[in-house]
Order: C-alpha cells, then sequence, then structure tokens
C-alpha cells in the first residue's frame, strides 16, 4: 500500500523521493507501454512522492497526494506549466486553442470565452442540449431491438451532436461520420507522437505524418464549414460562436482572427465531446457491471422523470444519478493524468523539485487512494453522498483538473453527462456483448483498449 502522506513527510531528505533504480533508459520505455499499471506498480511500492529516472542524469517527479495535487494545479500553479512534449503534439490539431496556449495569450482567450460556461449561463443552453439527446434518441430507436454497436462510437456521435446544438447552434450531425473518423486517427497519431523517445518533426514526409495531415483536413474542413455558415447568417444566435465572433481583445479593438476563430472551436469542438463521450461510456459500462446500482438509478428516474427527458431545471432532483456519474469519473477520468514542468526550484511535501524537472499528477492514481476511497476499485456511488464528499480533501477527486487551467467546461460537462444518462438510460439498456476483456487505455484520454460492443436493448417507458 501507498505511504500515507505523514509517512512520506517523515521519510523525506534534501535529496529526490525514492523509486525504481533505473537502467539505460531507465523505466521510460515501460511507462510509454502501459502507464497506468506503470504508475500503479510503483505507487503502491513506493509512495505519495516518487521518482523515475529516464536515462542517466534525467528525471521525472510523480506526486499522488491531493496536498501535492493542490501545490501543482493550484496554490502554485505559475510554477507549473504544461511542458512543450504535451503542447506540441496537440497542438497539431488544437492550433493555439486554450488547451495549448500559455501566458498571456492563454488568459486574454480565457477570460473572453469563460462567460459562456459559467453556471448561470447552463441555463439558457437546456432546451438545445435536451433536444439534441432527444434526436440521438429517436436515431437509436431506428434500430433492430438488440443491435450490436460500438458503445463509444455512439456516445461520441451523441455529444457531437449535443456540442454542435449548444455552443454553435448548427447541427453537425451530417458531420459526424467523417470528423469523428479523422478524429480517431489524429488522436492516435498524437498520442504515438506523445510516446515517442525522439519527437520526428511534423513537416517530414513519413507515411504517418502524411496520413494525418490528410485527416487535420478533414477535421479543418469541418471547423471552417461552422464558420463560414455563421457569416452568411443575417441574424447570428446569441452563442459561444457569435461571442466569439464579436468579441475584441481586452484593451484593444482587435478581434480573433479566422484562423484563431478556427483553433478555439476546434479545441472546445473535440475536447467537449470526447470527455463527455468517454464519460458516458464508462458509466454505461459500470452500470452494466453493476446492476444493483442501475437499479436504484432507474427508480430514482422513473419517480421523478417518469420517463421524461432530463432537463437542468429537474437535475437536483436525481441526486442518485449525479453519484453514479461522479463514481464513473473517479474510477476513469477521461483526462487521466497531467504534465508540468518546474518553472522554478520549489518544495513538495519535503522533497525538493529543481527547475525544469518534469512533473505528473495523475488522476487515475489518486482517485483509487485507498486513505481517502476505501476498497478503491469497487464502484460505490455513495462515496459522494454529500456527507462523504464533503470529507474529501480538495484535489482528492479532480477529474477536470484544478486551478486556473481547469477544464472551462466542468460543469458544462457534468450538466451534459447527467442529462444523458438520466435521459437515455430510461430508454435503452446497454448490453455488453459477451467474450470481452474491457481495459482502459492511457493515450491523450483514457478511451477503452478495445471497442466496447454491447445491443442496444429497447425498455418499456412507464408513463
Amino acid at each position: 500500500m501507498p505511504l500515507s502522506a505523514s509517512q512520506t513527510q517523515k521519510s523525506a531528505a534534501s535529496g529526490p523521493p525514492p523509486g525504481p533504480q533505473h537502467y539505460l533508459f531507465g523505466k521510460t520505455i515501460e511507462g510509454l507501454r502501459d502507464p497506468l499499471t506503470f504508475n500503479m506498480t510503483y505507487w503502491k511500492k513506493y509512495g505519495d512522492c516518487l521518482r523515475f529516472k529516464a536515462m542517466p542524469g534525467v528525471s521525472w517527479y510523480f506526486f499522488a497526494h491531493p496536498g501535492a495535487v493542490e501545490q501543482i494545479l493550484q496554490t502554485n500553479q505559475k510554477n507549473y506549466q504544461k511542458p512543450i512534449r504535451f503542447l506540441q503534439p496537440f497542438g497539431y490539431v488544437g492550433g493555439r486553442g486554450l488547451l495549448t496556449n500559455e501566458g498571456e495569450a492563454w488568459r486574454q482567450h480565457r477570460r473572453l470565452i469563460q462567460p459562456s460556461f459559467q453556471r448561470e449561463r447552463l441555463a439558457s443552453l437546456g432546451d438545445a442540449m435536451s433536444a439534441a439527446i432527444c434526436e440521438q434518441i429517436e436515431e437509436w430507436e431506428k434500430l433492430p431491438n438488440g443491435h450490436v454497436v460500438d458503445l463509444f462510437s455512439e456516445m461520441s456521435k451523441l455529444t457531437f451532436r449535443v456540442i454542435g446544438r449548444t455552443l454553435f447552434s448548427d447541427d453537425l450531425s451530417g458531420t459526424a461520420v467523417p470528423f469523428l473518423a479523422a478524429l480517431e486517427h489524429a488522436v492516435e497519431h498524437i498520442s504515438a507522437r506523445m510516446n515517442m523517445p525522439m519527437l520526428i518533426p511534423d513537416w517530414l514526409p513519413t507515411p504517418a505524418n502524411i496520413k494525418f495531415h490528410d485527416q487535420r483536413h478533414v477535421l479543418d474542413d469541418v471547423v471552417y464549414g461552422i464558420i463560414e455558415r455563421r457569416k452568411k447568417l443575417e441574424q447570428a444566435p446569441q452563442d459561444l460562436l457569435d461571442m466569439l465572433m464579436k468579441s475584441t481583445f481586452e484593451g484593444s479593438s482587435e478581434g480573433m482572427s479566422t484562423r484563431q476563430l478556427r483553433d478555439e472551436i476546434m479545441t472546445l469542438l473535440v475536447s467537449g465531446h470526447e470527455t463527455v463521450a468517454l464519460s458516458l461510456t464508462w458509466t454505461l459500462f459500470l452500470l452494466h457491471r453493476n446492476p444493483d446500482a442501475e437499479a436504484v438509478l432507474l427508480d430514482e428516474l422513473q419517480s421523478v422523470l417518469g420517463g421524461s427527458a432530463a432537463s437542468m431545471e429537474n437535475l437536483h432532483r436525481l441526486p442518485y444519478n449525479k453519484m453514479v456519474f461522479n463514481e464513473s469519473l473517479r474510477l476513469y477520468p477521461p483526462i487521466w493524468g497531467q504534465p508540468r514542468e518546474a518553472m522554478e526550484d520549489d518544495e513538495i511535501q519535503g522533497y525538493r523539485v529543481e527547475k525544469g524537472m518534469p512533473v505528473t499528477v495523475c488522476q487515475y492514481v489518486t482517485h483509487r487512494h485507498p486513505e481517502f476511497f476505501p476498497d478503491p476499485e469497487k464502484f460505490d456511488p455513495e462515496r459522494f453522498l454529500p456527507e462523504n464528499e464533503a470529507k474529501l480533501p480538495k484535489f482528492a477527486f479532480f477529474p477536470f483538473g484544478g486551478g486556473g487551467r481547469a477544464c472551462i467546461g466542468n460543469h458544462f460537462a457534468m450538466a451534459e453527462g447527467q442529462m444523458c444518462i438520466a435521459t437515455i438510460l430510461q430508454r435503452f439498456k446497454f448490453e455488453l456483448v459477451d467474450g470481452q476483456n474491457v481495459q482502459p487505455k492511457a493515450g491523450c484520454t483514457l478511451r477503452p483498449a478495445s471497442p466496447i460492443t454491447v445491443r442496444i436493448v429497447k425498455r418499456s417507458v412507464k408513463r
């Protein structure tokens, strides 16, 4: 079992944290091959603060305790920036959007976009969100009962439809298939580049780079299509896209260029649909594996909704629905880890962190800390009863990150996830096809290692 925070502090010295001994290339290859098992194995062996040696003279630090996570992501967040090894591969798709920007440019763009994601603005998006969910349900209703599908693929179509309607007032369902197929390849390419011991230049005409550029053109066509359709409207809807197109930077009359618009829309479109689609995929998988919890949830949905679609107004009456979604995010957080680089020397839980040192925090590990989550691998939504959640340290559960770089759409994602689960679970049961060994794979996000195939079984709706 990992050492507690107090044990870590007591054993801390002026030197580096403990960790496995290195050999040529240290633990780099092992960590890149299976980062989840790698992190969990050595965390359990060495405790909440540990050092991995990539090669002689090159190391990175790993911190799992909520107190250390809070220092890195919040209290001393200015000292920890996203490393270029993370920013560069993601920038190949997102450009200079919120996810990959840094410094003053990031702060300016964040200030422009933040108002659209504040809690009080969510109510205005509820009707569009509900309509998009119901449209996807109508598509599933057309399928034969028991039709076999790829669960993540179907959830991606749903969330892609939702984000198009809510943020851009655009029906993107017709572009979902080519966009999602191109994104699938782009994500694999980015993950592979992040795992390369040495980065191959993006401009080098390797087969992988050529194919990636082709797929990126598909993504760009969808995003520039959104912009061009909006420019042709005489009266534009008052949504996030309208705000971005009309906004100016602080202290200037200058607005976003078409390229800057593209980068922000691409970032929101990709990250906004991917993370929620994964959350829904893992939630439905966990409910299938835990029928008692599913039965409790179905009782709540029937009692409160009676077969009707969920709305922003009635989410507060579905507490168990939220608990289920949170427990899914605990076990399978779509953003499973966050790399940082120290800008100046620091000290974390008694250990010195030198300037330039790579530092990693990992939701997947911290969310399994037995000090805060007893029997951590068990699916138990009651961990998130209000009285239990109130006892958790702030960063024991941080599926959307934290501090200034916390996910800008966290409230949006929580509301969307709860509305989707509450609405679709009343209409369908997602039965796992036999013979599958479902495991997560840590790439850019926490995707299933192989497709999760399910039967969509229609329920008789009680009204």
